[in-house]
């Protein structure tokens, strides 16, 4: 605790005209006031020691959460890898599929042609035979 000199404040209260029995009031007041709230050597160790043990557990959470982190940058990683390997997967099958297509509307296309000769052959040989017999 801080000490206050209560003495030195009486003489000097007394000095610039309180009586004598005002300044011990007033010191008294004072000398009280100082005691419950003015910190001391002892109170300013106990907090420096308290931040320390709460700075070391911060410390201690940041390093966890820097370690959670790098694993999860390790999961992206790897998910990343298995994205790019199915956007590939993807692309080729996508080509793939492509080609399929187109070589189903050249074989539909084919099947149309060749209907029209059938059709044309039927309508000749039609035409003949009613000619035959007309």
């Amino acid at each position: 605790m801080t000490e206050m000199n209560t003495a030195k404040a009486v003489e000097s209260l007394t000095r610039t005209g309180f009586s004598e029995e005002q300044a011990r009031a007033v010191v008294d007041v004072v000398s009280g006031v100082v005691d419950e709230t003015a910190a001391t050597k002892q109170d300013f160790a106990e907090l420096k020691t308290t931040m320390h043990t709460e700075f070391a557990g911060l410390t201690r959470r940041f390093e966890a959460l820097e370690g959670r982190f790098g694993a999860l940058e390790g999961r992206f990683g790897t998910l990343e890898r298995r994205f790019g390997s199915l956007e590939g997967q993807v692309g080729t099958l996508d080509v793939t599929i492509d080609a399929k297509v187109a070589r189903l509307e050249a074989s539909i296309a084919n099947a149309k042609t060749q209907m029209v000769l059938y059709t044309g052959g039927i309508v000749a040989g039609v035409a003949a035979i009613s000619k035959l017999f007309g």
